[in-house]
């Protein structure tokens, strides 16, 4: 009796953890080429949304980057601007100062030089 109940225990044992049938086989395939298939899907909308997000965010940064190249050079123009303006204000300012030096020259050059005759003691 002994050895009939092992047996029927060693049946059942073997018989329920065997593996499944080649039809649940099929079944499991197929639900694993289903959920591929919605995978592979849902990866190709993921990478179109991505290169959607890319291209907003590079024409963003190219936005930005022309608005600071644009400021930058605005900004370097009015520095050379100002540094021309101060360059002419200097050269009309020695111009000037040349020209006053150059008639008080020329004043003192037409001016007549007078002689003292009374006090040289000589007449």
């Amino acid at each position: 009796m002994r050895k009939l109940f092992f047996l029927l225990c060693l049946l059942l044992g073997a018989t329920a953890f065997a593996q499944k049938t080649d039809k649940k086989f099929e079944e499991l395939q197929q639900q694993i080429a289903t959920q591929r298939a919605t995978l592979d899907s849902s990866r190709k909308v993921t990478d179109s949304l991505m290169l959607v997000s890319n291209k907003r965010r590079d024409s963003i940064d190219m936005a930005r980057y022309m608005e600071q190249n644009t400021s930058n050079l605005v900004s370097y123009m009015q520095e050379r601007e100002r540094k021309q303006k101060k360059g002419m204000w200097l050269r009309i300012g020695a111009g000037l100062m040349f020209l006053v030096i150059g008639i008080v020259g020329i004043m003192r050059k037409r001016k007549p030089k007078t002689e003292n005759t009374g006090s040289s003691g000589q007449a």
